[in-house]
């Protein structure tokens, strides 16, 4: 941390850069997507990042490692998809702070079609269950079947 502080200051960018270090407040993390233009997140893995999906229920787009499983269902609309290089992730942070109308329709973008609604969240593992548990038993019917039964 020390070390990203003084190449921010270095080059100029210190009114520029916030580094918050672990943010527990949901509110407060809420406000910082809320004014971010965009969120970084080029891992390649990170399989499901509660993050990006934070992020979008606030309209904040989120950059993406193209290839990476966390970027599948990715697609231009809904988020920034990038080569994982320095140059790669600065070209479209670039594009970003020049295109902030872009940005703004990619991040609402990805508030309709990323973020899930904790009552949508429930409802689909709610049918998912049901499926899984008549799957099952169609199964031990089979089965039961198979022996005489």
């Amino acid at each position: 941390r020390p070390a990203m502080k003084k190449m921010a200051r270095d080059l100029g960018l210190k009114d520029d850069v916030m580094f918050t270090g672990k943010v527990a407040s949901r509110d407060m993390l809420a406000k910082i997507y809320l004014r971010s233009s965009a969120l970084l997140f080029p891992s390649y893995y990170d399989t499901s990042g509660l993050v990006s999906k934070e992020a979008a229920a606030c309209g904040c787009p989120t950059v993406f490692a193209k290839g990476a499983s966390i970027a599948a269902g990715i697609t231009e609309k809904n988020g920034f998809l990038t080569e994982n290089s320095a140059q790669a992730l600065a070209a479209v942070v670039e594009r970003i702070i020049q295109n902030p109308a872009e940005a703004r329709a990619v991040g609402e973008a990805a508030r309709n079609t990323i973020y899930l609604s904790w009552e949508d969240a429930v409802n689909a593992a709610y049918e998912r269950y049901l499926y899984l548990i008549e799957l099952k038993k169609s199964q031990t019917a089979e089965k039961a079947e198979s022996f005489g039964g």
